[in-house]
């Protein structure tokens, strides 16, 4: 289903305009590897504006309710971990360690 701004929606929030000048949220993880040094960053970036994309809305037509969610976006992978920015703006902990076995094939 496509996004379409003809369509009339109802927003699941009442304030959109407070919440969309919020930086509250972004969605990235980091990989490092341990014995090369690399740093790799892949984030998530909304293309049809955040409230659409982190939200359904619930959408009327001809009298009847359907949900309707617009999660587009793009995934965006870069060279290196800004650990100075997600450390100030946002989280940055160690969630996993992967060994690189593979003993459960």
């Amino acid at each position: 289903m496509s996004c379409s701004k003809e369509q009339k929606m109802l927003p699941t929030l009442e304030f959109l305009t407070v919440w969309d000048r919020q930086d509250i949220m972004h969605d990235a993880i980091g990989f490092h590897h341990v014995q090369s040094g690399l740093n790799i960053t892949m984030e998530w970036y909304e293309l049809f504006q955040l409230f659409n994309c982190t939200f359904p809305h619930l959408r009327s037509e001809n009298g009847s309710y359907e949900l309707q969610w617009c999660n587009q976006g793009a995934a965006c992978l870069y060279m290196g971990i800004d650990e100075k920015h997600w450390r100030q703006n946002g989280t940055l902990i160690k969630v996993s360690q992967i060994s690189g076995t593979s003993s459960f094939i």
